[in-house]
């Protein structure tokens, strides 16, 4: 079932991401959280409570400190954080900046997408940014790079940001797949949970 393979990539990205936290107390841990346009006042409560919960989970479990988590809303009030392609291009310009090579860094989009033949967009407010767009926009970015995509739509990210020393992670397998998912709640409620990594 679609909600048991999300639950399951998500497990498999909490472990990852663990393993991954492990190895190296000096390094620092980075995270952009991307929510992007809502697409309507129904989707602004869940999106919103995605947003919180998850930047929560990073800056506490995870333990990102807490100024190296940027979040970028399509609801914010703050022109500086709303989820606009020039605001997120400026933030990976950030990261590009700070990072070191045994650096992670964590950016998960959030929102709605979608997807045409081989490319697929992620929707933020104003022009939104395609898949061979974050490609080029994370191609030099240091560190060991977590890239999440929980929308519908969001296969084609897989091919097109694929690189060493990366993990791509979409909620979707087949560029039919275009609805909306429930991924981040899947993907929050293993990052919570103990239960997710028993043995450590």
């Amino acid at each position: 079932a679609p909600a048991l393979g999300s639950q399951m990539r998500a497990v498999v990205l909490s472990l990852a991401l663990s393993l991954a936290a492990a190895p190296a107390l000096a390094e620092n841990r980075y995270a952009l959280i991307v929510t992007g346009a809502p697409g309507g006042e129904a989707f602004v409560p869940t999106y919103t409570a995605w947003t919180a919960e998850l930047a929560a989970v990073l800056r506490g479990p995870m333990a990102f400190p807490a100024a190296q988590v940027t979040v970028l809303s399509g609801t914010s009030e703050s022109a500086a954080d709303q989820s606009t392609a020039q605001n997120v291009r400026a933030a990976v310009a950030r990261l590009r900046q700070k990072v070191q090579r045994d650096d992670l860094v964590v950016i998960v989009l959030m929102g709605h997408g979608s997807v045409d033949a081989d490319s697929a967009k992620f929707n933020l407010v104003g022009p939104d940014l395609t898949s061979g767009e974050w490609a080029e926009l994370l191609r030099d970015v240091p560190g060991r790079v977590v890239f999440i995509n929980t929308t519908g739509g969001s296969y084609p990210f897989l091919k097109e940001l694929a690189a060493p020393g990366r993990i791509v992670v979409t909620a979707t397998e087949s560029t039919a797949q275009r609805y909306d998912t429930v991924f981040p709640e899947r993907m929050i409620e293993a990052l919570k949970s103990p239960a997710t990594d028993l043995d450590k």
